[in-house]
């Protein structure tokens, strides 16, 4: 059997990805930028892998341009922070995520992908928590 090249395994990957759910959310994300200056957009939907961000053009502009850049071939990283229910509580989740992709979706709309990189606390574990309670 022979190995498969970079390019044979990326769909694969991508299938991957879309088979985590995503749990529509609806609520305020603040999006951290790495000079400190910070802002508030819609957490449109999660997944235990990233989120997906509704916002204007211009705080689009703001999160390509303001970002911290870990390389040039890889999204500026945001530190995202956000409340999620879970059961009776709601907790603060803090999560570093990387820019996947910018789409306009509208005249002044765009969406936002971010790929989850890390977590604070437990964050991960309220996250998991969440989807598995919405998916009940």
């Amino acid at each position: 059997m022979s190995a498969q090249s970079p390019i044979e395994t990326r769909p694969a990957l991508r299938e991957q990805r879309r088979d985590l759910p995503r749990i529509d959310v609806g609520s305020p994300v603040e999006v951290l930028v790495e000079d400190g200056d910070d802002f508030a957009v819609q957490l449109v939907n999660i997944s235990r892998g990233g989120a997906q961000l509704g916002c204007s053009k211009a705080e689009a502009e703001t999160m390509v341009l303001r970002g911290s850049l870990v390389s040039p071939d890889q999204g500026a990283v945001f530190l995202l922070r956000f409340v999620l229910p879970v059961l009776d509580n709601e907790y603060v989740l803090q999560v570093r995520g990387r820019l996947a992709h910018s789409t306009p979706i509208a005249k002044d709309r765009h969406a936002i992908g971010i790929q989850f990189l890390s977590f604070d606390g437990e964050s991960q574990q309220h996250l998991e928590a969440f989807i598995e309670a919405s998916l009940a």
